[in-house]
């Protein structure tokens, strides 16, 4: 139903609701404004809000263009969570502000901010109530946002079982935030799986994740303000690739804690020359705490500050280091290079090296062919995918290679995502979202889903299910 003129969004309180384009017909949402921006009174900024305890609820196959806020979600304590939540083949673009001000953030996604209630614990967060429970964001192209998806209440807990796949966030260049427009923050959620993301240019975080059970696989960042990855309660990141990012003096990859790993993943030019490719603050917990590195590449960038007693480095490579600077120091872990590295306990198989990606200015992360790192990462004793960044098999002759992508694997190197054309504007002056032309989003048929659970329908169970038998992996562990 609408909402009175003070709530000027259209908001959703039932369940079982597919909001789909017509016959794959291209369709575009704007709001009576267009294209002009929002009132200053709240909910004119607002295209969709789910509030309640409803379930089933998706919407495919849309453009949306003109709001501050796509989509406001949650619900009350008191209620059953809001449940199985899917956006999926959308495109959003030219967002307004409200008022035409600056004050305001534009966002795709954001949740409710309770404000009473009993106040979780997250002593045990599987078993926390939750706001929001299996939510899916797949094949989306987020374009000029400030936040992407701002999953932001710091009290209380949010989303449980969350999938981000294939989600596009492209902006063009800008200066570094006050860590308050994140490209993708997830605070106080549990189960959450990003895959096959991108994210180009927002001024804060890339991914910023205060929550539980996170992994980040195949995802590619570029051109953040501030951190490029940061977990605090563990995370691994995974086949992924972080360059030219963190404009400020602080870590590009970042962990607060908790069990955590990069694998197969590359770290390529800290924009900020005096900030550490990695930190780890595991002060409170030394000995449970734990970090390990495995088959990944660090280059251009400084050392790595690491404060765990529980650490494992294997088969890494290190090259271009800016500053003649060790490349752990000033904490528990100090080596100056790979040699003093190996002699570590847990560690061994790394080496300093030279930039051995075919051409990273062109998006090509691929190993150059009779490099050094082909078949010289190490997959036993450790827990690795059986996929590249591209989705072929990692091991494809004898020995797991260094870094995201195998040699060999004969579909290309990564492209730049293609920005969608922009609709001509048209004028409306009624009170109700108008539909034109535009292209449909393209959807990427390269990763499919897999029904886990075998009940012949690919949905969140089968998600959550991945991420209960993925598990962080530590030294002795």
């Amino acid at each position: 139903y609408h909402e009175s003129a003070e709530d000027r969004y259209l908001s959703i309180n039932r369940g079982n609701l597919y909001i789909t384009n017509y016959q794959n017909e291209p369709v575009t949402l704007r709001p009576y404004y267009w294209p002009n921006n929002p009132s200053d009174d709240w909910g004119d900024q607002i295209a969709f809000e789910f509030y309640g305890d409803s379930q089933n609820i998706t919407f495919d196959g849309l453009t949306l263009e003109g709001w501050q806020t796509l989509f406001f979600f949650g619900s009350e304590l008191a209620t059953p969570p809001l449940r199985n939540i899917t956006l999926k083949n959308l495109v959003a673009r030219n967002f307004k502000r409200r008022g035409g001000g600056s004050d305001w953030a534009t966002a795709f996604l954001e949740t409710n901010y309770l404000t009473e209630g009993a106040i979780p614990t997250f002593a045990n967060p599987a078993t926390e109530h939750y706001q929001i429970e299996n939510l899916i964001l797949s094949h989306i192209t987020i374009e000029g946002v400030d936040l992407g998806i701002n999953v932001g209440d710091e009290v209380y807990a949010n989303v449980k079982g969350m999938r981000i796949d294939h989600v596009n966030i492209i902006n063009p260049p800008a200066a570094p935030g006050d860590s308050a427009a994140d490209a993708i923050a997830l605070v106080n959620c549990y189960g959450a799986l990003m895959d096959h993301c991108r994210i180009v240019n927002i001024a804060d975080d890339g991914i910023d994740c205060k929550s539980w059970k996170v992994a980040v696989v195949n995802t590619y960042v570029e051109g953040t303000g501030r951190n490029a990855v940061k977990f605090w309660n563990g995370g691994e990141l995974i086949n992924s690739i972080l360059y030219h990012v963190t404009n400020i003096n602080d870590g590009a990859i970042v962990f607060e804690g908790g069990l955590c790993r990069i694998v197969n993943s590359a770290l390529l030019h800290h924009t900020e020359p005096q900030g550490y490719a990695i930190t780890f603050y595991a002060s409170s917990q030394p000995a449970s705490d734990s970090l390990e590195i495995i088959n990944s590449a660090f280059g251009e960038v400084m050392g790595s500050y690491v404060d765990t007693n529980s650490f494992s480095a294997r088969n890494n490579r290190y090259f271009d280091v800016l500053n003649s600077a060790m490349i752990f120091s000033d904490s528990q872990i100090v080596a100056s290079d790979a040699s003093a590295l190996n002699l570590l306990p847990n560690c061994s198989g790394n080496a300093m090296s030279t930039n051995q990606f075919v051409n990273p200015t062109a998006g090509d992360f691929s190993p150059t062919a009779g490099g050094e790192w082909i078949n010289h990462g190490v997959s036993s004793g450790v827990l690795l995918p059986s996929f590249d960044y591209l989705g072929n098999p990692r091991i494809q002759d004898g020995e797991v290679d260094i870094g995201p992508i195998e040699f060999g694997s004969g579909t290309g190197p990564p492209s730049p995502t293609p920005t969608p054309t922009r609709t001509p504007d048209v004028s409306t002056s009624t009170a109700t979202p108008t539909m034109t032309q535009t292209p449909a989003p393209t959807i990427d048929p390269s990763h499919p889903y897999v029904d886990v659970n075998g009940d012949g329908i690919v949905d969140a169970e089968d998600m959550l299910l991945i991420l209960k038998n993925w598990h962080c992996v530590g030294p002795g562990r």
